[in-house]
């Protein structure tokens, strides 16, 4: 599904337009996942609120959007891999969903540095969490 966004175009779009889609995009993984939808709202930051099951999402960033649609998928159907928290559930599943949707964008993105929590490691050539974000988990 994510890769057919951005096949299509999404980021191509305007920012209002990119808000759309992702809230049509978000409604369609929550039949998928057979879970109650969730709202997407623009804010100061990111972040979910369980009581009203709304994302807040400070741009229209894919990952953040998947992140905290995850979030809503721990809270309304009890999704989350064992032995991880919730934050580092939702951190692993977004990047992992957005890497198989879009690898070549994935790699490319973490090579730029524009996936904050994963840096590129030129002397393996992998893809590795940054040693500042492993810090903070």
């Amino acid at each position: 599904m994510v890769r057919n966004y951005v096949k299509d175009g999404f980021y191509k779009q305007d920012e209002d337009y990119k808000f759309e889609l992702l809230g049509e995009m978000v409604k369609l993984m929550c039949q998928y996942y057979e879970a109650e939808a969730s709202i997407i709202q623009k804010a100061e930051s990111n972040g979910y609120d369980p009581t009203t099951k709304t994302m807040y999402l400070l741009n229209t960033s894919i990952i953040s959007c998947l992140h905290e649609l995850r979030h809503h998928l721990q809270h309304v159907i009890g999704k989350r891999k064992e032995g991880l928290t919730a934050e580092q559930d939702a951190h692993a599943w977004s990047i992992r969903a957005f890497a198989k949707a879009c690898p070549n964008m994935f790699l490319k993105a973490v090579k730029e540095g524009r996936i904050w929590a994963l840096v590129w490691d030129e002397e393996t050539g992998q893809v590795i969490n940054n040693p500042i974000y492993s810090q903070i988990q």
